[in-house]
């Protein structure tokens, strides 16, 4: 580390802190600010520079606010009491203590949430609530401030703020704890607002028990069912009249997504009874278990037969989508047309899989279309085997954009696999380029390089390219490698005029780099005072 003394007689020294930033400044192949100038929060908290914010602070640096609702994600208490403190001092007439809460627990920030619940802004706001009435308004933000709290990770908070403060609570704080999967704080709730939960409606409570089933979590059904019940006259001799068929089946979907949840309900009420009903859901639970939730949970529904004759069909195309083919094989015999009218590999929810892809073009008879190969794109193999069953003659529009899905999954192999299947040679390989992300194309570049070298012909498509790489390209190697094979195979000498987009992108962009490499090629810029207003724009003083 360097010597403290010699840190301060090095970049304290104003003639050699500029010195080294404009030399640091130039190694930089990109838009560079200084450290006075990089003052914006929006830009701070977007690059995630909380320390360079912190040395800012502790400074007294000016920083712009000029993107709130970031102040809230900051996670380090200690920096978010800084920026909390000099917000108020820049902004106090914008700042509410109430909706900074409700924002930090948006974004599950409790440590910064305790804070500002602890803060004397928010003591002296319920030392007027304990000398006069709360108001319905005051009721209405003081629930709302608890259904924020009563959310996964909320605990600590809302335990607290039940104890100490005035609180309200609404149908929402239970159904809220009861969707959290946390069983403390559904017991901190449910017991603290015993009598609020008591005085719900009765579809309410049904709210809450449906929202508990969905949770994923057996502890908490059981709690919430157990405060369900509690609350019903005379609950025993009327049980079948509360757990109605239609409640019944709303917490049979619920508990498709965890098979603890699930076989609790199965073992507590009569759900075959509840499923002979004609009044169901559209999609019945079964479907939804094979689409949604875990194969144990849908195994055990198709073992009991808990689904009717008529969602056979739905189940087997549930099947095909999983590509779950031997469950598929079981149904169809049920179904009087066990093969949907169109029959597409559409169906199948991804094509990353050879034998499930073969299984519906080979038994199913499922045709092949060119969206099945932009699909396909990710799996080689897949992309082959589809390829060579593909009949269709291609459009010279579809081709170009299958191969930009190409290009946008950078697999390398399908191009090579198609410039032996296909001519190549007489396409634009170039334009789609300008789709991507410059930095990540060096093994496409090769790729394409090597089927097919450019001609004067694709010079436009180059340079459009180029101009695009011009203002996003921070590998010097891939700008390089694209300017040289425009400047040996494609350019005329009359053609250098089409250069000047490309060093106004640089200029755009900060990249200095880019535009040494334009000039090293022997280009020149053909409006100097264009570009270095662009530059001056854009704030690229090295420019």
């Amino acid at each position: 580390m360097m010597d403290l003394v010699l840190f301060r007689q090095v970049l304290c020294n104003p003639f050699i802190a500029k010195t080294v930033y404009y030399y640091v400044k130039s190694l930089v192949n990109a838009r560079v600010l200084s450290y006075r100038h990089y003052c914006k929060f929006s830009m701070i908290a977007k690059n995630g520079d909380w320390d360079l914010l912190a040395h800012k602070l502790r400074d007294g640096g000016y920083v712009c606010w000029d993107l709130k609702p970031d102040l809230f994600k900051i996670t380090n208490l200690d920096l978010f009491i800084q920026c909390v403190d000099r917000y108020r001092k820049n902004r106090s007439s914008s700042f509410s203590c109430q909706e900074a809460m409700e924002k930090c627990m948006e974004n599950a920030n409790w440590g910064a949430a305790m804070y500002l619940l602890n803060s004397d802004e928010y003591k002296e706001r319920n030392k007027l609530y304990k000398k006069y009435p709360m108001t319905q308004g005051d009721k209405q933000m003081a629930a709302r401030l608890l259904e924020g709290m009563c959310r996964s990770g909320g605990l600590p908070l809302a335990r607290e703020y039940i104890a100490k403060y005035m609180h309200s609570f609404s149908a929402e704080c239970f159904t809220k704890a009861a969707r959290s999967g946390d069983v403390e704080l559904a017991k901190l709730v449910f017991e603290s607002g015993k009598a609020a939960y008591g005085n719900l409606e009765i579809h309410q409570k049904e709210n809450t028990l449906v929202e508990a089933a969905s949770s994923g979590n057996v502890q908490v059904f059981k709690y919430v069912k157990q405060q369900f019940e509690s609350t019903l006259t005379l609950f025993s001799l009327r049980k079948t009249h509360f757990y109605h068929y239609a409640f019944v089946m709303r917490l049979f979907a619920a508990s498709i997504t965890n098979y603890d949840v699930y076989m609790f309900l199965y073992n507590s009420v009569d759900l075959a009874a509840a499923l002979a009903e004609n009044n169901l859901p559209q999609s019945p639970p079964a479907v939804e278990a094979l689409l949604k939730g875990p194969p144990t949970v849908a195994k055990h529904i198709l073992e009991k037969g808990l689904y009717k004759e008529k969602d056979s069909k739905a189940i087997s195309l549930a099947a095909l989508h999983n590509g779950d083919f031997q469950l598929y094989e079981s149904f169809k015999d049920k179904v009087k047309d066990p093969v949907p009218a169109r029959i597409s590999l559409s169906l199948i929810k991804d094509l990353n899989h050879l034998d499930q892809v073969m299984y519906m073009v080979e038994k199913l008879h499922a045709p092949i279309a060119l969206v099945d190969l932009e699909r396909a794109v990710a799996s080689t193999e897949v992309f082959m085997y589809l390829f060579s069953k593909y009949v269709d003659k291609f459009a010279i529009y579809s081709f170009n954009f299958l191969l930009n899905q190409i290009y946008l999954a950078n697999n390398t192999e399908i191009i090579l696999y198609l410039s032996q299947k296909h001519p190549l040679t007489d396409l634009d390989l170039w334009s789609n380029l300008c789709h991507l992300n410059p930095n990540k194309t060096l093994a496409l570049l090769h790729t394409l390089l090597s089927i097919k070298t450019p001609n004067i012909s694709d010079f436009l498509s180059l340079v459009k390219v180029l101009q695009h790489y011009s203002e996003r390209c921070t590998n010097i190697e891939i700008y390089s490698l694209l300017l040289d094979q425009i400047t040996l195979h494609t350019m005329q000498a009359e053609d250098t005029v089409f250069f000047q987009p490309c060093f106004m992108a640089a200029a755009k962009g900060g990249r200095l780099a880019n535009i040494q490499c334009l000039f090293t090629s022997g280009l020149r810029p053909t409006n100097y005072t264009e570009l270095l207003e662009c530059a001056a724009t854009h704030g690229s003083c090295a420019i």
